[in-house]
């Protein structure tokens, strides 16, 4: 993130299906990225919703239907991660702007607007070429 002092809110919810316990929640807003391309600021919407079923066990994880596993490795959890954890899960790869923001420079060594003689004689190949016709 470039900007640290943007804002999101979080709305969560516990609750219980039969024996489960659930974590619900939403989390939304506006973050500040920075983009792969020109490494200037990127304003990002965050609209993320989710639902986690409290498990103890890959064999309960694996009986879920509508709801993603939260395992616990201990008796609490901490909420602050929790988020974290989603917004991180929701952030792209490589996040960058929608147009082009740089402009994209051509090769030095581009063959644009070349004829093919000039391509041939810049080939590094071409003395294989003439061997392969020549038998030499």
């Amino acid at each position: 993130m470039i900007d640290r002092s943007g804002a999101l809110k979080v709305r969560i919810e516990f609750g219980k299906e039969g024996k489960r316990v659930t974590v619900s929640g939403h989390i939304g807003g506006d973050i500040q990225l920075e983009c792969q391309s020109c490494l200037q600021a990127l304003a990002w919407p965050v609209d993320i919703s989710f639902k986690l079923s409290v498990v103890s066990s890959l064999q309960e994880a694996k009986q879920l239907d509508d709801s993603e596993p939260l395992m616990l490795d201990g008796e609490t959890i901490s909420l602050t991660a929790l988020i974290e954890d989603e917004i991180l899960l929701a952030l792209p790869d490589y996040p960058r702007h929608p147009f082009e923001c740089i402009e994209r420079n051509r090769s030095e060594d581009a063959d644009y607007g070349a004829t093919d003689s000039q391509i041939k004689a810049n080939n590094p190949f071409s003395v294989l070429a003439k061997l392969k016709k020549t038998g030499d």
